[in-house]
């Protein structure tokens, strides 16, 4: 029974089909699970590619005998969509490929980079031990997450997920899917646990056999077959029709529902890839359904996969059985595999695939493990990576291939530059020595207000990013950017002064060329600032994301910095406060507090941070969470008929704007502004309504020193007291005020892309009406 599952998540980039869908008319729809009551995803417009289709393979001949193989022993393999992992007799873990998701559990250890220019990314294309993974007595993996079952029966994994699981009861068998780690138990009991929030959200008893992959799964239960899942593109691979068909962002939240698939005998064995299943009878014959030779195909028997075996085996375009002599038959397809013999553990790749073609890899009797197909990103462990199709099987190295060296570090080419340090190899980030050289920019008054102008070099474009209330003995900090022809330039910058503070710079595009026909792959992303500390975001090629913790003196020291880890998705945002920073990216919201790390999935939010509370709501949702650091979150707020346009916190108390949709409506639905007390234990009280406001649907609130501010839609600059219900309100001046930063010590902060900085006394701002229902 295999225990190995390769899946990716439907957050990631889609390439849109369409398929009408029809199936087994004798299927009864059940459910299968429950709704988990967490944030809901955001089913998009986007959905899945269709199933790779069967062509251009080259014939894979045979392997050349390669000698007695003299590494561990190994007993299981198991693949990802982009890397590769086996298990030792001895328990350890060796893993290789695609590290972007830090499931080799490398972090910045090898220093290599694999993939083409616009996915390179970390790697490791030669086997090596996964410490954390070690003792581990069944693997599993999918995507960008790495898991073991140890002999007590926990689970701990490495990669997008990397904790223990609480939420799961000890199991003697393991296996995953998208969105989904599940086992099953000594009493027969099936427990799937998020691993995000760790809560089980699909259960089921007298469960025999559990095989999952990206956006469905099936058990088998006393013989009979059920599967679930994501529907409307599954092309028939849950073997009947729910009605109405289960469409989902993030598949588990709302498709746990099923059917059961009528079969003319009982099943032992059930195994599922991206879209098809297949099922082993008693009778041992082997029926499948879904994309067969097209899709849609119901239950069908497949006679040359009947007869003895030891286990199903599923893939892209591959339905095949591992024979008891050790050989892999499989159903004749256009993608011929290797001719394996005498294998103990295999296991093809079976989950989405963003590039290329899928790759598989076995374990033979004398513990060697090879492999075949695509290698883009290591993930064949033959030592290189190669965007070419491997068309036979090679063994797995345990060194890197003496021909392939990681890239050398650029050196810094200009006086006053040096490489920034701790680095590693794939980027080119360079510090300034004398940041000063860069200003300080003109500080001047505007009107009312003191503004700091960004008054750049010839051919040069400056943005002030701002979002900060300074840090201690700086008197107010906002981070920029600077882009000339060459280069991108990031740095902080006094609000007071105009004196530049620190400055880094990394190439300007990371497509761009270099003269040796490699191509720069790390650019300084993002910069946040708050009391202390600094975080920077730094992006290789495009993947992965580095994420860097720094406090704001060794940033002006060039001291080293800390890497606290990589991410690998487009987007990414951050939000800081005194005790916390958040990352946002298209993977969902990561939480960092204290060292500690927590990720939300499939989050599409808008952030802010008080202390280490942070605070969030889905874009275009009703719902609003608040989580103390890592801890679970609590529920604020669910609205029923608007949705939360954004939100302003400070200690003890919140304010959010409630609207309708915004996506249809024409003109611009109205704003209404609303307040609550917040307790310590993240409870609302005293929720009251300031009315409506001319706020944009689409702007930003702040909330501080009692005050509610925002830019009006006719551009003016407003403050609404949360006690005397009062409003100020100032015209725009000669220059635009961009948005509201802060309100703190009797000032509002403003600026933005465009707009200078804004320093302006609450006092001089017009004081407009003291009514309780004063009209906005």
């Amino acid at each position: 029974m295999r225990r190995n599952r390769s899946w990716l998540s439907f957050w990631v980039a889609w390439v849109t089909t369409t398929c009408a869908c029809a199936g087994v008319d004798s299927a009864t729809e059940v459910d299968a699970g429950h709704d988990s009551g967490l944030p809901p995803a955001d089913a998009g417009p986007s959905v899945p590619d269709a199933p790779m289709q069967d062509s251009g393979w080259p014939g894979a001949p045979d392997a050349a005998s390669p000698g007695p193989w003299e590494g561990p022993h190994f007993v299981q393999v198991v693949t990802g969509s982009y890397h590769s992992c086996a298990r030792t007799d001895a328990g350890q873990v060796y893993c290789w490929g695609d590290d972007s998701q830090l499931q080799l559990g490398e972090g910045l250890v090898h220093r290599h980079t694999c993939g083409a220019p616009l996915r390179r990314g970390p790697c490791r294309p030669f086997a090596a031990p996964v410490p954390a993974l070690e003792g581990a007595v069944e693997i599993a993996a999918g995507g960008g997450t790495t898991c073991g079952l140890r002999e007590d029966g926990s689970v701990v994994c490495t990669g997008q997920y990397p904790r223990p699981l609480p939420g799961l009861p000890p199991l003697v068998e393991l296996t995953m899917g998208d969105g989904l780690v599940c086992g099953i138990t000594a009493d027969a009991d099936l427990v799937c646990v998020d691993p995000v929030w760790n809560e089980r959200i699909l259960t089921a008893d007298r469960v025999t056999d559990f095989t999952a992959t990206t956006g469905h799964f099936c058990y088998v239960r006393e013989g009979r077959v059920f599967c679930g899942g994501e529907s409307y593109f599954s092309y028939g691979a849950l073997g009947g029709v729910l009605d109405p068909p289960c469409q989902a962002w993030w598949p588990y939240d709302h498709c746990t529902r099923g059917v059961w698939v009528d079969l003319p005998a009982e099943a032992v064995e059930v195994e599922t890839a991206r879209s098809l299943t297949c099922a082993r009878t008693v009778d041992e014959e082997v029926y499948c359904w879904g994309w067969l030779d097209e899709p849609e195909t119901p239950p069908t028997h497949v006679p040359e996969l009947d007869g003895p075996a030891r286990e199903l085996v599923l893939g892209l375009g591959q339905a095949c059985v591992l024979r008891p002599s050790g050989g892999l038959e499989c159903r004749a397809s256009e993608r011929p595999l290797p001719a394996l013999e005498q294998v103990v553990s295999v296991d093809l790749e079976g989950g989405y695939r963003r590039w290329g073609p899928p790759h598989g890899c076995a374990v033979t009797e004398d513990g060697a493990v090879s492999c075949w197909g695509s290698n883009g990103a290591g993930e064949l462990g033959h030592g290189r990576w190669s965007d070419r199709i491997h068309d036979g099987i090679e063994r797995v190295r345990l060194s890197p291939a003496p021909d392939w060296t990681p890239r050398p570090l650029p050196m810094a080419t200009e006086p006053g530059w040096v490489p920034y340090p701790t680095l590693s190899d794939e980027c080119v980030i360079e510090r300034a020595l004398r940041p000063e050289e860069l200003g300080p920019f003109t500080v001047s008054t505007c009107g009312v207000s003191r503004c700091m102008r960004f008054e750049t070099p010839a051919g040069a474009n400056v943005w002030p990013l701002g979002n900060t209330r300074g840090a201690s003995g700086l008197g107010g900090v906002t981070p920029f950017i600077l882009f000339t022809d060459t280069h991108r330039v990031y740095g902080l910058v006094s609000i007071q002064t105009g004196e530049v503070l620190a400055a880094m710079r990394s190439p300007a595009d990371y497509i761009r060329e270099r003269p040796d026909g490699d191509f720069d792959s790390c650019i300084v992303d993002n910069l946040e600032v708050t009391g202390t500390d600094a975080v920077l975001t730094l992006r290789s090629g495009p993947f992965p994301l580095r994420v860097v913790h720094a406090p704001i003196d060794s940033l002006r020291d060039v001291s080293a910095p800390t890497e606290i880890g990589r991410k690998g998705y487009f987007g990414e945002e951050v939000t800081a406060g005194a005790n916390a920073f958040t990352i946002f990216a298209s993977s969902g919201l990561e939480i960092h507090a204290h060292g500690v790390i927590r990720t939300f999935p499939n989050v599409s939010p808008e952030v802010d941070i008080v202390g280490s509370t942070v605070f969030w709501h889905d874009y275009r949702g009703p719902r609003l969470w608040a989580a103390l650091g890592v801890g679970d979150p609590v529920p604020l707020l669910e609205l029923s008929d608007t949705i939360v346009a954004d939100i302003g916190v400070e200690p003890g108390r919140l304010a959010w704007t409630e609207t309708f949709d915004v996506a249809t409506a024409d003109p611009p639905p109205p704003v209404e502004l609303w307040t609550a007390a917040l307790s310590s234990d993240l409870m609302l009280s005293d929720r009251t309504s300031l009315g409506v406001i001319d706020a944009s649907p689409w702007g930003a609130i702040v909330l501080g020193d009692g005050q509610v501010a925002y830019v009006a839609m006719n551009g003016d600059l407003v403050l609404r007291n949360l006690t005397s219900r009062s409003e100020r309100r100032l015209p725009s001046q000669d220059f635009r005020w961009g948005r509201v930063w802060y309100v703190a010590d009797g000032q509002v902060v403003t600026g933005g892309r465009g707009s200078p900085v804004a320093r302006t006394p609450i006092d001089a701002m017009p004081l407009i009406s003291l009514a309780t229902d004063a009209p906005p």
